[in-house]
């Protein structure tokens, strides 16, 4: 991986792709920056995710959202349940998206999720969703959405497979009208349902560290809403380790300046060993509109040691 100096930070550039018409065949690159580029009605909304891997075959980078709703449109939620696919091409002075499209699934129903966790699987070939705030419902979920990545004539398609949270059976149905059903795998000692957590891919291994989100509480369900505010509260200070070959969880242990509980915060490995935790929100008295704002940076020491860095 490079690394980036102070001069070539400043040098950066931002690249503001708009809406355009749906006629429009223009492409979008980094020297004519007032063009647009045509992608229909799709823009991540809020509390989506992101990630992004180089295709070695076609040399170029593709990103993968998905999540997130636009407040305050009744429809706002419906594109929380795909995973759109932007591919980025780079020469070598000019970096150009000529694509966007939504991926393909099968299997398992992918829900209308804000704000899940959503990282890398096994390989770049996996990708793993846990947890978020399912927008028909309006309930913090706990279920893992296990996709694997394949080519069908030439075109990348998603195999989706669903491990329940609980202990209890049940079936889903194949695609394509065929009314074979197999049982869905389940976890093992999943953690409660939460959504704003951070959900990171341990570097050299097959595991995932999960920490922070809120949780809700006394849920009315005849006013869900996003308008109508509902108790959140972020009480768990917990880490906890998902193993992504076994789809099990287990409670880690740190000592340390253990972190305080938080939601909406940022995560990442800086090195093999380091795990960075910056910032985040907590909910004073669990109303969704008073929210306090944490500011810290907390660095981990062999995964499980932490220290506050920063701390105000």
């Amino acid at each position: 991986m490079a690394t980036a100096t102070a001069d070539s930070i400043g040098k950066m550039k931002f690249l503001p792709f708009k809406a355009s018409s749906r006629n429009s065949k223009t492409k979008f690159t980094r020297k004519k920056s007032e063009l647009q580029l045509e992608y229909g009605e799709f823009y991540p909304g809020e509390g989506h995710r992101v990630l992004y891997k180089y295709n070695t075959t076609e040399n170029c980078c593709n990103l993968y959202t998905f999540g997130g709703a636009r407040h305050g449109e009744d429809a706002g939620w419906l594109t929380a349940s795909k995973i759109m696919c932007m591919r980025l091409i780079s020469t070598d002075d000019d970096i150009y998206a000529d694509k966007l499209y939504e991926i393909k699934t099968a299997g398992s129903t992918l829900p209308a999720l804000s704000s899940p966790g959503y990282t890398f699987g096994v390989t770049e070939n996996n990708m793993c969703i846990w947890g978020g705030l399912d927008l028909m419902t309006y309930q913090t979920v706990n279920d893992i959405y296990y996709l694997t990545s394949k080519l069908r004539r030439n075109a990348e398609t998603m195999q989706v497979d669903m491990f329940l949270a609980n202990n209890d059976f049940a079936f889903d149905f194949l695609p394509d009208g065929d009314s074979a059903s197999r049982v869905i795998k389940l976890q093992n000692n999943a953690p409660n349902p939460r959504a704003g957590h951070s959900f990171t891919k341990v570097p050299g291994f097959s595991k995932v560290i999960m920490f922070g989100g809120y949780q809700l509480k006394n849920r009315d369900l005849h006013s869900a809403s996003f308008s109508n505010p509902f108790a959140q509260f972020c009480e768990d200070e917990n880490f906890y380790e998902l193993y992504l070959n076994t789809k099990s969880w287990r409670k880690m242990n740190p000592t340390g300046n253990v972190p305080s509980p938080r939601c909406f915060h940022t995560s990442d490995f800086i090195d093999d060993s380091n795990l960075a935790i910056i910032g985040g929100i907590i909910y004073q008295n669990s109303k969704a509109t008073e929210r306090l704002p944490i500011h810290d940076i907390i660095l981990s020491l062999t995964r499980i040691v932490w220290n506050a860095s920063s701390q105000n």
